[in-house]
Order: structure tokens, then C-alpha cells, then sequence
């Protein structure tokens, strides 16, 4: 007896931001001979829409038009029965807006979500604990040392150096390490001829190039922006 093809979406992921590569396995029994299956993406559910590299094609590209819920479905069809799959996710328009929804009740809207937000009134905005990869809803006086200076002896003389520990899955955001020689209103800071030692994903080293002297002050800060 004919079977209906089967279809295998467990590749898919929960939540994406981005365009989505569709992953999908569809297999059948042959029958009727000789075998034809023909296989269709659409879209179940969603708010927006959702555009196919190639509808026809099980593995292609998926682009969504907004941010939410939505409902994939996989349809196989071997001229004798027509199957199908769904599949729900979430699709985030940004790596951010994704880490808003997962730390604040899945809506990226919460007012405590918002980038310039400090829900937990440690003095580190949203923005900069997702850029530390640090707990938005827990203080973190200290940022669990994920911001660290120390002095580095170059030539015989030591410099100010920042080592910040980042996250790598931040990649929407920008690090900037500026210095400065004295505090305050009038205080001028600025990245022009630090030096980068370190610049992976998962961290940042920068030294800055005026040498610790005595009666010089040198001061360093991380900016993180949105670009």
C-alpha cells in the first residue's frame, strides 16, 4: 500500500534572526512507480509574509518581513497522497532583539528590554550586559569581571590596558575603547593611536599609547553602540 512521504524538520531551529537556510529531509516508499514526489514550502501562519528562494525546492532559503511567530509547512506530494509537516518559530529581526525576548518574558518590547534600560539598576544598560553577556535581571556591580585594567610594561614603561571579555554572539553591536587624561566636563576622550592587541570575538585587549608617568592621569572606557 502507499504511504505518505515522510518529512523531517527536526533541523529546523526554534528562533532565527536573519535569513533562514531550510534544512529538510523528505523520503518515500517508491510507490506508485515510478516514483515522482514533488515538495512545496509555504507559509501556515505568521504575521508577516515570508518569501522562498525556491518554493519547490526542500532545501532553500526562507526571508521574513517582520518580527513574531510563524508557521512553516512542508508539503510532499508522490501523485498518489500528499503529506506534510509544520514547523513554528520565532523570527527576530536582530542577535539583540532575540537576546530582549529571551531575558524579558519573549516580548522585545517590555520597556525593560529596551537597549538604554537598566532593569536591575546596577549601572549597566541593556545594551552593555548583552555586550558583556552578563544577567540583565541581576546586579552586576563588578560586571563579573568581564571589564579588567591592568598595566603593561612596553620599553620600560608601562601603560594603561583594558582587557574586556565580550560576547561573542553580540556580533550587532560595536566595542570602542577611548581614553582620556583627566575627568569631567571638559574631559576630551578619544580612541586615535590606542593600540589593539586583542580582537576576537570573545575578547578585546587595548592599550593605551600615552605611558603612565607620575602626576599624568590616564583614564579608558568601553563605548558599546548600536550601529
Amino acid at each position: 500500500l502507499n504511504k505518505a512521504p515522510t518529512i523531517d524538520l527536526t533541523a529546523l531551529p526554534d528562533s532565527v534572526f536573519g535569513p533562514l537556510n531550510l534544512d529538510a529531509t523528505v523520503t518515500d516508499d517508491g510507490i506508485p512507480a515510478p516514483p515522482m514526489l514533488a515538495t512545496l514550502w509555504s507559509r501556515a501562519a505568521g504575521l508577516g509574509t515570508v518569501s522562498f528562494g525556491n518554493p519547490a525546492a526542500v532545501d532553500t532559503s526562507a526571508v521574513f518581513s517582520q518580527f513574531g511567530p510563524y508557521t512553516l509547512r512542508l508539503q510532499a506530494d508522490d501523485t498518489g497522497i500528499v503529506g506534510f509537516r509544520d514547523k513554528a518559530l520565532t523570527f527576530y529581526e536582530s542577535q539583540f532583539q532575540q537576546w530582549q525576548a529571551q531575558n524579558f518574558g519573549g516580548d522585545p518590547n517590555d520597556p525593560d528590554a529596551m537597549p538604554e534600560a537598566d532593569p536591575d539598576r546596577d549601572g549597566l544598560k541593556n545594551i552593555t550586559e548583552y555586550a558583556l553577556a552578563t544577567n540583565p535581571n541581576a546586579a552586576n556591580p563588578s560586571s563579573d569581571n568581564k571589564i579588567v585594567t591592568d598595566a603593561e610594561n612596553v620599553g620600560g614603561l608601562d601603560y594603561l590596558r583594558l582587557t574586556i571579555t565580550r560576547n561573542p554572539d553580540a556580533a550587532d553591536v560595536q566595542y570602542e575603547v577611548e581614553a582620556t587624561g583627566m575627568l569631567g566636563a571638559s574631559a576630551t576622550w578619544s580612541g586615535a593611536g590606542l593600540v589593539t592587541e586583542v580582537n576576537t570575538p570573545g575578547q578585546l585587549v587595548v592599550r593605551d599609547n600615552v605611558p603612565i608617568a607620575p602626576g599624568v592621569h590616564r583614564f579608558m572606557r568601553l563605548r558599546v553602540m548600536m550601529p
